[in-house]
């Protein structure tokens, strides 16, 4: 598409609405969207970036935002986005909020988009408040910041934190704690930045104290929040370890570690590359591998005792994959009544924690 503002088109072409005129490409329908060079020459884009056509609006490539006519917002819109309504707002940096200690609350160095999905190349993000404290109070724990709404910074204020934590504690507007993190997280005002756990290592981890206490292994279950629900039942029922696949592995954070409730800073999470091969490690140990499986003869109450046990989980609709069902010393259900068919991975681990941990009759 041509535009020109000397007037003189040629064959086949029409005026616009601003008296540019606009040629018509012959082989291809199309008209040249750029103007030829000249004095007061312009040059024109329709609001999807390609060329322009019959009945769009133009705007000129130069334009100041603040003078564009919405080019952004409508393409946000056609993607399914919501419109970034803070390019041209007068909204106060990060950098304004200081914190109780006087420091800045922190620079955007880094392409604010990124920040606002979470991507931060090597940050982990723990949100909710419970989730958070944990990790606040875990010694093991390395701690980058903490961002804390005003009405997060009171609730924290009643915490008995150290005082290297607390220098941590950044006070920053709830709309900056959502930049940071992905999009629908509930963080309650308050967000942490750390770095990841040292993984527990399998034999040390799961050595028997005499206590029996069960490991839960996870095989193929990939959702954070029914990992997290897990995790919690886990250290409810008193867990010494939980075991993943390093290649299946959501990052223990995020809504994972929001569902887990601070689970995840006190049970030990072990990262193996075959599962099989772990759950053989742990019969070295002297523990039962109990695999949950809902088509199983014997029901969880037949699960000995007498030994600690290593309850297997598989992915909900999947199950147990084959071999790791061949390794388990035995599979087991939960009887459930006709009307229900199965219950979600985390209800049912929940129930046969229970059931492994309480006291024979």
């Amino acid at each position: 598409m041509s535009a020109t503002a000397d007037g003189e088109g040629g064959a086949g072409a029409r005026r616009g609405r601003d008296g540019a005129h606009f040629e018509k490409t012959p082989r291809t329908g199309r008209r040249d969207e750029h103007a030829k060079a000249g004095a007061g020459a312009l040059q024109y884009r329709g609001f999807g970036g390609g060329p322009a056509r019959k009945g769009r609006r133009f705007e000129p490539v130069d334009a100041p935002p603040s003078e564009r006519r919405g080019t952004d917002s409508r393409r946000d819109f056609r993607k399914g986005r919501r419109p970034d309504r803070r390019a041209d707002a007068d909204i106060a940096p990060h950098s304004d909020f200081r914190s109780e200690h006087g420091r800045p609350g922190g620079g955007r160095d880094e392409d604010p988009r990124a920040q606002r999905r979470g991507e931060r190349t090597g940050a982990l993000w723990i949100y909710g408040r419970h989730a958070a404290l944990a990790a606040l109070r875990n010694d093991a724990r390395k701690i980058r910041r903490v961002l804390a709404a005003e009405s997060a910074l009171e609730w924290l204020n009643e915490a008995d934190l150290p005082p290297d934590r607390r220098a941590l504690i950044v006070r920053t507007a709830p709309f900056e704690i959502d930049r940071a993190l992905h999009d629908g997280a509930v963080h309650q005002g308050l967000a942490v930045e750390v770095e990841a756990l040292p993984r527990a290592r399998l034999r040390e981890t799961c050595a028997p104290d005499g206590r029996n206490r069960p490991v839960v292994v996870f095989d193929q279950i990939t959702d954070p929040h029914n990992i997290g629900a897990v995790l919690r039942s886990a250290a409810a029922f008193g867990a010494c370890a939980v075991i993943f696949q390093d290649r299946r592995t959501p990052p223990l954070a995020g809504a994972l570690a929001k569902a887990a409730a601070g689970a995840v800073e006190t049970v030990p999470a072990i990262e193996v590359v075959n599962i099989a091969r772990a759950l053989e490690g742990l019969k070295d140990l002297g523990y039962f591998c109990a695999g949950l499986d809902g088509a199983a003869t014997m029901t969880i109450a037949e699960i000995p005792r007498d030994k600690p046990v290593a309850l297997v989980l598989g992915a909900e609709g999947a199950g147990l994959r084959r071999l790791v069902g061949e390794t388990c010393d035995g599979l087991f259900r939960i009887p459930l009544d006709s009307a229900m068919e199965s219950l979600n991975v985390s209800n049912a681990a929940a129930v046969a924690l229970y059931e492994i941990t309480r006291s024979p009759p």
